[in-house]
């Protein structure tokens, strides 16, 4: 219950991580966020994103089916992208995250300096960057332009844009590709709110 595209996207990678895309199981390590397109829609604020023009699923489940973690392959390998194996995915990753935290507690170094000043003095600073992280519910990207110092623009693409779009009817977001066709409203709904923790809140 609970299938959708089949297709996943990570773009934040650290030392547990790795960015990367599935699409049907076969994995790419080639993305660039340069890709990541937002488009406004008429029905909602929250702009829809794609990447290479494609809806991708982030979250727990992209993850580990960018890592191959044994487990949730095997869950995928019978379930494909299901409502089932979006929730395993989410409730296996926090052991794993503990214990790969607690790894990188006991190699923290206190002697490292804390702030390492820029070569070039704030007030002069011009440029642009993107920085993508993992965050619980997804990959997260902040785009940032900097005049002289000062922000002139500052994007956010959350999760949510990611796994809950609002598409059209021939050109559906992952979690409605996922709840169209469903018989019965209350699966649908736990179906929509396994995409996405924050879901739960803003569905009722």
């Amino acid at each position: 219950t609970g299938n959708s595209y089949d297709r996943f996207v990570v773009f934040g990678e650290n030392s547990y991580f790795k960015a990367g895309r599935s699409v049907a199981t076969r994995t790419n390590h080639n993305i660039n966020p340069k890709y990541i397109i937002e488009s406004s829609n008429t029905n909602s604020y929250a702009k829809n994103v794609k990447y290479k023009n494609y809806y991708y699923e982030v979250g727990p489940l992209a993850r580990a089916m960018i890592n191959k973690t044994a487990l949730i392959k095997d869950a995928h390998r019978r379930y494909k992208d299901s409502m089932f194996s979006r929730i395993l995915a989410r409730v296996c990753e926090i052991p794993q995250l503990l214990l790969h935290s607690k790894k990188l507690l006991q190699q923290l170094d206190l002697d490292q300096p804390s702030f390492i000043q820029p070569n070039i003095p704030i007030d002069q600073l011009s440029s642009s960057g993107t920085s993508c992280v993992e965050a619980a519910r997804g990959s997260l990207v902040h785009k940032v332009h900097i005049d002289k110092g000062k922000i002139k623009q500052y994007q956010i693409i959350t999760p949510t844009q990611w796994n809950l779009s609002n598409g059209t009817q021939e050109d559906q977001g992952v979690a409605q590709k996922a709840i169209v066709g469903l018989k019965d409203t209350h699966i649908a709904q736990k179906v929509f709110k396994s995409f996405d923790v924050c879901s739960v809140c803003t569905t009722h």
